[in-house]
């Protein structure tokens, strides 16, 4: 769900094009916008980090990104492509091509065997870096479970970071997942109704025994049952009346089919 605010400034920045000298001020705003809309909820300014490579995110469930995602792919990384769009005014972007596995929320005929992620950012060839502070990004031969929440234009990854597991294989060749959450800042919202650190045992991928990850074949079993729990949550809830219009980020990170 996106989070309703006002226009501003920096909205009208997002699909402009930033010079090198502000790329990282450019970034920062481009960041605050896809928090909002990731979080469905304003994060307080005393909250946000200082430094340029990290996002501040409210702490979601494994539930509740499981129900709000439109799609849940187990997927690997066919090709990464970044395409240069300031020309036509949508800055860069970078083109994420997935070979789906298997489709574990959403469905598979519509989804197809190619799914194309564009993600905000990236490096041009004349030098220009772009970069989300916090979001991930993906390599060419990566496998990963992706949750993907759609909006008005496409598919972003539910809960940005929080969105993205990798698959690898320990020294027996057991599949199992892990989330990189080191360049995100989690919070979590206290009784007394404050924002607090959260801290996180997630961690980037490394080689070092042994690691105690969930394997990838618990983790599918869990999403799927959250899949048929939140289904039929939804069946059984009382629709409510909108009361607040939702505002859409302009030209929001994209995901489609590929032919």
């Amino acid at each position: 769900m996106l989070a309703p605010h006002a226009p501003s400034h920096a909205d009208s920045q997002v699909d402009g094009f930033a010079p090198v000298s502000s790329s990282r001020r450019f970034g920062r705003r481009i960041a605050r916008g896809l928090v909002a809309a990731a979080l469905a909820l304003p994060i307080a300014a005393p909250m946000l980090p200082s430094t340029a490579d990290a996002m501040t995110v409210l702490k979601v469930p494994l539930r509740d990104l499981v129900g709000t995602s439109a799609l849940i792919l187990h997927a690997k990384v066919r090709s990464v492509q970044v395409r240069d769009r300031r020309k036509e005014g949508r800055a860069v972007w970078t083109a994420y091509d997935f070979d789906v596995l298997e489709v574990l929320k959403g469905d598979r005929k519509a989804v197809g065997a190619r799914f194309e992620l564009l993600l905000l950012g990236g490096s041009t060839a004349d030098g220009m870096t772009l970069s989300v502070p916090g979001m991930p990004g993906f390599v060419a031969g990566e496998e990963v479970v992706i949750l993907l929440e759609r909006h008005s234009e496409g598919y972003t990854l539910t809960g940005a970071p929080q969105g993205k597991w990798t698959v690898y294989r320990d020294a027996k060749g057991v599949a199992r997942v892990v989330r990189d959450l080191d360049h995100a800042h989690l919070v979590e919202r206290r009784a007394d109704g404050r924002l607090a650190p959260v801290p996180h045992g997630d961690a980037p991928v490394v080689l070092q025994p042994p690691r105690a990850d969930e394997t990838l074949a618990a983790f599918r079993a869990r999403v799927l049952d959250l899949v048929r729990q939140t289904a039929t949550d939804k069946a059984g809830a009382t629709p409510a009346a909108p009361t607040t219009a939702l505002r859409a980020l302009p030209r929001a990170p994209i995901g489609k089919r590929v032919r």
